[in-house]
């Protein structure tokens, strides 16, 4: 076996444009960038609200054994982050409504939920309430 059919003019040429693709390649592989990114794992103790003052608003003029609105305030738990959203379920089964949570004083928020619909006295069964120290959509 002898070296010369390698060196021939066109298997040197074939192997030239070999190399310069490999080489390109190489070149556009290298330039692709990533942007930095985080990822991390951590743990914080969940605590829960105080609820107090509660009441309720009835319909003074249509029903008056109809609610037409909730209102409490919910205190956090020493320097804990204050309630910025709310939500309270007047039933088991029934639907949750969205509250207003008012303006922080201290760590006491003023909350009032507008209760849509006829939604009679009689028929509470639960004061469940929902808050949350984050703003949900």
């Amino acid at each position: 076996m002898s070296i010369a059919p390698i060196l021939r003019p066109r298997i040197l040429v074939m192997f030239a444009l070999a190399l310069i693709l490999a080489v390109s390649a190489y070149g556009f592989a290298a330039a692709n960038t990533i942007a930095d990114t985080a990822l991390g794992d951590g743990n914080s103790t969940v605590s829960g609200f105080a609820v107090d003052n509660v009441a309720y608003t009835l319909n003074a003029t249509d029903n008056p054994s109809t609610i037409t609105s909730v209102s409490f305030d919910l205190t956090a738990p020493g320097t804990s982050p204050v309630a910025q959203y709310a939500k309270v379920q007047l039933k088991t089964g029934d639907p949750e409504y969205t509250c207003v949570v008012g303006a922080a004083s201290g760590q006491v928020t003023s909350t009032t939920c507008a209760i849509t619909g006829s939604f009679n006295a009689a028929d509470v069964g639960i004061l469940h309430v929902i808050a949350s120290s984050n703003p949900l959509p």
